[in-house]
């Protein structure tokens, strides 16, 4: 199947804002590991006075489901691995943007640090 490879599209994706208490329940409905509940559970308790973007009891949710029923329609419609590898890639630079704004605007925060195996991907660089 041809497509237009030169255009780089991105998956849809929704980010929700959620309760930080309330995501923490609902992580008894999944087989989640104990460790990781117990991270959350104490980032949870940090200090209101400390400039924490936890501390404000909410956190960001993205949702991956639109993002995996794009990547399944593209493979259902032909197209080539690099297309999708390239469409994936860029909706994932997507999100880190548009967190990155949504932080700038509710923190006045207008540096950010990118760590971890995700962000030493050259395509993401």
């Amino acid at each position: 199947m041809v497509n237009n490879e030169s255009t780089l599209e991105s998956y849809p994706f929704i980010i929700r804002k959620e309760n930080y208490n309330q995501s923490v329940n609902n992580l008894n409905k999944y087989s989640i590991k104990r460790d990781f509940k117990a991270n959350m559970i104490s980032e949870n308790r940090i200090s209101k006075n400390e400039k924490s973007i936890v501390s404000t009891n909410k956190i960001m949710i993205i949702d991956t489901l639109p993002i995996i029923e794009g990547i399944i329609a593209d493979i259902k419609r032909g197209y080539k691995s690099s297309y999708i590898s390239a469409k994936f890639h860029n909706t994932i630079t997507a999100i880190i943007s548009k967190i990155c704004e949504i932080i700038h605007k509710k923190f006045n925060i207008k540096k950010v640090a990118l760590s971890g195996g995700v962000f030493q991907n050259n395509i993401i660089l």
